[in-house]
This record gives C-alpha cells, sequence and structure tokens, in this order.
C-alpha cells in the first residue's frame, strides 16, 4: 500500500533536505523500504547532498514522459532509494502538473517528496500527491510564519497535516518555545532536531547523520521522529551520553 508524505517549508535553509534525507535513512534502518523524491526542480539538492554524480534518469525526465519512474530510482548509500533531480539548467524547467499521476502510478510503499521550499506554483501539484504533510521549521519568527502559510495552504487543499518538525533547536531565549509553535501553527510538533556540530561534518562527507554520527543529539531525534511515522518501537540506547562523547 502506497504512501507518499510531503516534506515542506515555508522558507528555504531550514534544513528540509536534510531532514527528508536523515528520516529515509531511519527508515532503511529500521527495516522499512522507503523512496525518497527530489521534487525540488529548479534547485536540486539531493544528489549533492550525497555526494553523487548529476542523474543520468531524472524526475524531469519522467516528468517529460521520456523514460519511466521505475527507471528513475536509484540505490545508493547502504541501499538507500531516491528518485532524483536533475542538476542541469536545461531541466530546471518542466510542467509539474503531471507529478501526481507519476508518484501514484509508479512508486510503491512509503514515497518521502522533498518539496522545493516556498510558495510557487509547484507547491500545489506537489500537494495534490501527498496523502500527508509534514512542515519543517526554525524556532524563529520568519521560519514559523512561513511555516503557518504551508499549513493553511495544506488544510484548504484539504491534506492531512501530520504536524511541524522543529530543526536547529539550541534551547536559548531567543527561541520561539515548541507550544508557542503548535498554537501558532494549529499543529502538533512532531519533534525539536537539537542543533548538533556533527550535521556540518556529515553534510561536507555527504552522508546522511543518521549514518555518520548514529549516536549524536540530532541523529537520535531524527531515528525517533522516524519510528514515530510508522509505528515503530525505537529505544535509543543505553548510556547515549557517553557514547556521543566518545564519538567525537
Amino acid at each position: 500500500m502506497q504512501r507518499v508524505i510531503g516534506v515542506l517549508s515555508g522558507k528555504g535553509g531550514v534544513g528540509k533536505t536534510v531532514t527528508a534525507i536523515n528520516i529515509s535513512a531511519a527508515l532503511h534502518e529500521f527495516g522499512h523500504e522507503a523512496t525518497l523524491v527530489d521534487a525540488d526542480i529548479s534547485s536540486a539538492n539531493l544528489t549533492v547532498h550525497l555526494g553523487l554524480p548529476d542523474a543520468s534518469t531524472s524526475i524531469q525526465d519522467v516528468l517529460k514522459k521520456k523514460s519511466h519512474i521505475y527507471k528513475s530510482v536509484k540505490v545508493v548509500l547502504r541501499g538507500l532509494k531516491i528518485v532524483p533531480a536533475s542538476l542541469s539548467l536545461e531541466k530546471s524547467v518542466v510542467d509539474m502538473s503531471g507529478f501526481k499521476d507519476v508518484i501514484k502510478g509508479g512508486l510503491e510503499g512509503l514515497v518521502i517528496v522533498d518539496a522545493p521550499p516556498g510558495f510557487n506554483k509547484d507547491i500545489y501539484h506537489i500537494m495534490e500527491a501527498c496523502d500527508d504533510i509534514m512542515v519543517v521549521t526554525n524556532p524563529d519568527v520568519p521560519s514559523v510564519t512561513d511555516a503557518i502559510k504551508i499549513l493553511e495552504i495544506s488544510r484548504n487543499m484539504g491534506k492531512e497535516n501530520l504536524g511541524v518538525i522543529i530543526n536547529r533547536v539550541e534551547n536559548n531565549a531567543a527561541e520561539i518555545l515548541a507550544h508557542e509553535i503548535e498554537a501558532l501553527c494549529e499543529a502538533p510538533v512532531m519533534a525539536k532536531i537539537p542543533e548538533d556540530k556533527r550535521m556540518k561534518r556529515a553534510v561536507f562527507e555527504r552522508m546522511p547523520l543518521v549514518f555518520h554520527s548514529p549516536y549524536s543529539r540530532a541523529a537520535v531525534s531524527y531515528k525517533q521522529l522516524a519510528a514515530n511515522m510508522v509505528g515503530f518501537d525505537y529505544r535509543p540506547p543505553r548510556f547515549l551520553g557517553l557514547r556521543n562523547m566518545f564519538s567525537l
């Protein structure tokens, strides 16, 4: 049975793509097969984050009916499955109106869609393909304001909002608190992902944090989020603080 989950954000730079990658990596570790789709056609980043060459067969080729989506699925790090978007400028403009038919008619099981940030017209086509929506934000006023807009659009389209993921949490006085974000967004906070210096290393080394530093606080938070999404009983390892310390 197919389930398509869209990972969205109201603005760029909040960590949406990193979140989508690490959710997929965590699901894979739990034995739940998921296909991660890069739907950010104009600013494709999935292959960059994973250290892959530009895709020979991409989601753009599928949307232009030059290839079937099965042929665009790539198996990468540790068996992760992705449908990449091409980095080519020539392919950065494509009609997204057929995105729902492509996703619904060609992929099975759990599908994670990394959507472009913001509110351009492509977002509506991408949301149409999604069964559930979750929104990534940072705990600051601009990010939360735009998250509210995305959630409102999804409600107007009749989509199920799974909730909000608060990324890069530092727990300082300048941040909007989780319960305040829930009230403003009228949606539950699914996870609070802490700011973690290991994330920069993982991004630099082109690897999901969940694989790169599995005992880091952020990696454990991603695993807990992924587990909650699929009803998996995940328990953080014992002596996590010590494991984290010795893995620096």
